[in-house]
């Protein structure tokens, strides 16, 4: 099974029995260590910058295990997988996989009003542009010297993820609103998921990327559907590159916290869900709807 389609990482798993074989792109600075909840065998394997390493389980029970995997950086990548019946698996996709490949297919387009409350409340026409501005500055400057738009795309998700920071004490006052618009973001670098994909759409759509919003819900924890797990409101993106749906998630991939008395609590980011496979993406991520916010549109309208 493919788990990312990003050239960067390819990172597959193969099952046999209660063996189960990762493979793909080494991380940044090599592999530190894999571990596992069950105490597996694990034997790693790095040949120049592709690794592959053998999990081997010593015990048919029942249930859910997490492989994480540790590069030299400071970054973790956690994978959930399943025994059943005496074999490794990954869990059931529980039907998610589909449901959101249709929502790919009939996004709803946002009225401008609606857009141009996204990047400053109360819609003043002037902040608006000031904002719009500064967005396509920061989007030229993260995209210099990259021509290929799915390029662009990744140094984007990377940059909001490396440098965006979870707002838990915004997330505590029940999300004011304000903190989901680009200013805030801009601002304050730190939001709720909504923020993140926000402000990932918006840099995307400077660079004339075609981008959608995603509103629906997570798998807290590292827990996936088939476990029935509590889940959480959440949004995320997907972009369309030469005709090809590309899942992502900056606020995902960040390690970025914004704690309570203003610290921040600076992680090491992931690239585990860009360009992640929409079956991988179905373990933790339930869309309900997608929505098109023609944000530089709103430089034209009267």
């Amino acid at each position: 099974m493919v788990m990312s389609f990003d050239p960067q990482d390819g990172r597959t798993f193969k099952f046999s029995g209660l063996t189960a074989t990762m493979s793909g792109k080494s991380p940044a600075g090599g592999i530190k260590r894999i571990t596992d909840d069950r105490n597996a065998d694990i034997v790693i394997t790095e040949n120049g910058d592709e690794f592959t390493a053998v999990i081997t389980y010593n015990s048919a029970e029942d249930g859910f295990t997490t492989v994480r995997v540790y590069d030299n950086k400071g970054s973790r990548v956690n994978y959930r997988l399943k025994i059943s019946g005496g074999e490794v698996c990954l869990p059931d996709r529980v039907g998610v996989a589909e449901k959101n490949a249709e929502l790919t297919e009939n996004p709803i387009e946002q009225p401008l009003e609606q857009v141009s409350e996204y990047v400053v409340i109360g819609s003043d026409k002037e902040a608006v542009e000031q904002t719009l501005l500064e967005v396509k500055i920061l989007s030229d400057s993260i995209c210099k010297d990259i021509s290929e738009d799915y390029d662009k795309l990744r140094a984007i998700e990377n940059w909001v993820a490396a440098n965006i920071y979870y707002d838990y004490p915004a997330f505590d006052r029940g999300v004011p609103e304000e903190t989901l618009t680009l200013a805030y973001v801009l601002k304050n670098k730190s939001s709720v998921c909504g923020g993140f994909s926000n402000i990932t759409a918006a840099l995307a759509a400077a660079q004339g990327i075609e981008i959608y919003n995603v509103h629906g819900t997570g798998a807290e924890g590292v827990f996936c559907f088939e476990e029935k797990p509590s889940e959480a409101v959440h949004e995320w993106n997907f972009a369309v590159i030469g005709g090809r749906v590309i899942w992502l998630d900056a606020d995902f991939d960040s390690r970025n916290y914004l704690r309570s008395g203003g610290y921040r609590e600076s992680g090491v980011p992931v690239t585990k869900f860009f360009d992640i496979n929409g079956e991988i993406l179905a373990l933790t991520h339930r869309g309900q709807y997608a929505e098109h916010r023609d944000y530089f549109a709103l430089l034209a309208a009267e």
